[in-house]
């Protein structure tokens, strides 16, 4: 059976654009022969929603959209993330879920079970974490699928009273599914391969792992999406940093007949292109086109204006260069030297003046005091 990974970057609330680029990806999977496709966690609206989860009308627009994103589905499958409603009368009013979509509607949901409420999680605010377990049979396989955080409890985490791996495994599954949100740090891709290790260890099963990318608040999401053989080699890696659809097929995950000699790139290099990225996003989800930087002359701004330039383009960049008494000489030269290599238009402006003016106004107040830092 072929899968598509679809790696794609949503904005959180906008469920026609979200939904767009889901139906686009089914319609190009199924162009390419693919049997089922898969994307990340919460796809539908967007993650992190927050506070967004509150209100009814953006949990009936998550329905409405997955309703419209069934109807193209109907020879071809899709995995699916979504907020759903509790319908049990018990525990808080959603479940974060993963809904299999087959043949025009919803044929089966797996609810999170695993809701991390740590650093910059908040899941268990909103959601009630899942207690029932079982796997989906599509085309010969036993799909067992899970959601982010559902993977990661590879020891006795104290905020957790189960391990959903090991209650999915009593189900005899013959293939792994992973959607995630999972955010960028330097050390998130060393980690995130760990744990797929120690999980291998149980399962022996293929896994395939879909992470969302793009940048929502102050987090950044990186992709990296993957494929593992049943032997624990890594088949598939896919794009950082970008949006990425790749197709595999579960014959060749089973005989391990892919390899991939795929090496994390250095960290230096993933937090510039974090950086880099972080930009582009924040500039376009706002409909930014244009920036204004500060040049001192110093290492600080010197990193942000070359970052800048680099995400928007020289052409969105305006450097302003703002001399006081205190300025050297040399520091002057070295934002002008800056800003001609960066081809990044700047002017200088002295404010030595309105410098001179806040010293005189407060002077009745420091009369007494010698000047200092």
């Amino acid at each position: 059976m072929k899968i598509a990974l679809a790696q794609l970057n949503y904005t959180i609330g906008d469920f026609e654009g979200n939904k767009e680029k889901i139906i686009k990806a089914i319609k190009e999977a199924e162009i390419k022969d693919a049997s089922l496709i898969v994307f990340s966690e919460l796809s539908v609206c967007g993650y992190p929603p927050k506070d967004f989860l509150e209100f009814d009308d953006f949990i009936d627009k998550c329905q409405k959209s997955v309703h419209e994103i069934s109807q193209v589905c109907n020879k071809i499958a899709a995995i699916i993330g979504s907020p759903i409603k509790n319908e049990s009368g018990r525990g808080k009013p959603l479940y974060n879920a993963a809904l299999f979509i087959h043949e025009g509607r919803v044929k089966g949901i797996q609810r999170k079970s695993l809701l991390p409420n740590y650093d910059i999680f908040d899941e268990y605010r909103y959601f009630e974490p899942n207690q029932h377990f079982e796997v989906f049979e599509f085309k010969g396989e036993k799909i067992a699928i899970t959601v982010c955080e559902d993977l990661w409890n590879t020891e006795n985490h104290p905020l957790y009273l189960c391990k959903p791996l090991d209650e999915l495994l009593k189900l005899k599954p013959t293939l792994l599914v992973n959607i995630s949100a999972s955010p960028f740090h330097d050390n998130q891709p060393y980690l995130r391969l760990n744990i797929f290790s120690e999980n291998f260890k149980k399962a022996q099963i293929p896994l395939i792992y879909v992470n969302q990318v793009g940048a929502h608040t102050d987090l950044i999401f990186d992709g990296n999406s993957m494929a593992f053989n049943s032997n624990g080699s890594l088949a598939i890696r896919m794009k950082f940093f970008a949006e990425d659809m790749i197709i595999v097929d579960t014959h060749d995950l089973h005989t391990a007949v892919v390899t991939s000699d795929f090496n994390i790139p250095q960290r230096t290099a993933l937090i510039h292109d974090a950086l880099v990225f972080g930009i582009k996003e924040y500039f376009s989800k706002l409909n930014l086109k244009n920036a204004i930087i500060g040049l001192s002359g110093g290492i600080d701004s010197a990193v942000v204006l070359a970052l800048a330039t680099e995400a928007l383009g020289n052409d969105h960049i305006k450097a302003l260069i703002l001399p006081s008494r205190y300025t050297s000489a040399q520091s002057i030269s070295d934002a002008v030297q800056l800003a001609d290599q960066l081809k990044v238009k700047y002017e200088i402006i002295s404010i030595d003046e309105p410098f001179a003016t806040l010293i005189n106004t407060l002077h009745p107040y420091f009369k007494d005091f010698s000047a200092d830092v």
